[in-house]
C-alpha cells in the first residue's frame, strides 16, 4: 500500500488504490529516506557545516537512511568527511550503465569499495529492489 505519513495523518494516492477502504489503524508509517544527491551541490550546501546543519534537521525529524550514488558527482566524499554513516544507514548504488566501462565482477568490487572509501565506513545498506513489467 502507498501511503504517506504527515503529523499521524495518512494519505492513500488516490489514482493507485482508489477503491481501498482507508483504515489509517492498521497502516504503518513509512520510513523516510533522505536523497542525499543534493549534496553534490556545493551551492546549496557549500560547506561541511551547512552538511552538518541539513543532517542535524533530518535526524530531529526522524530519518535514518541516506541515499546516495557514485553517479553523484562527490555525494559519497561529502557525506564520509561529515561521518553521516555513524548517525544514519547509507544507501548507495553501482554507476551501472552510466560507468564508462563494462561491468565485470572486478569493476563491481572496485567501485563498491571505492564507495566505502569515500563514506568513510565498512558498510552500506543498500536495499534496491527493481520490479520490471513488460507491456506488449
Amino acid at each position: 500500500m502507498f501511503a504517506i505519513t504527515i503529523s499521524r495523518k495518512y494519505y492513500i494516492h488516490p489514482q493507485l488504490y482508489p477503491s481501498i477502504y482507508f483504515q489509517p489503524s492498521i497502516m504503518t508509517p513509512v520510513n523516510l529516506i533522505w536523497g542525499g544527491g543534493s549534496i553534490m551541490d556545493e551551492e546549496s550546501y557549500p560547506t561541511l557545516e551547512s552538511i552538518n546543519a541539513a543532517l542535524d534537521i533530518l535526524q530531529a525529524n526522524g530519518v535514518k537512511t541516506i541515499d546516495t550514488a557514485r553517479i553523484y558527482l562527490n555525494s559519497e566524499e561529502r557525506l564520509g568527511l561529515v561521518n553521516a554513516s555513524s548517525r544514519f544507514a547509507i544507501d548507495t548504488k553501482h554507476p551501472g550503465g552510466f560507468a564508462p566501462e563494462a561491468n565485470s565482477q572486478e569493476l563491481i568490487g572496485s567501485i563498491a569499495n571505492q564507495s566505502l572509501n569515500y563514506l568513510q565506513t565498512d558498510q552500506v545498506c543498500s536495499k534496491q529492489y527493481i520490479r520490471w513489467k513488460v507491456y506488449f
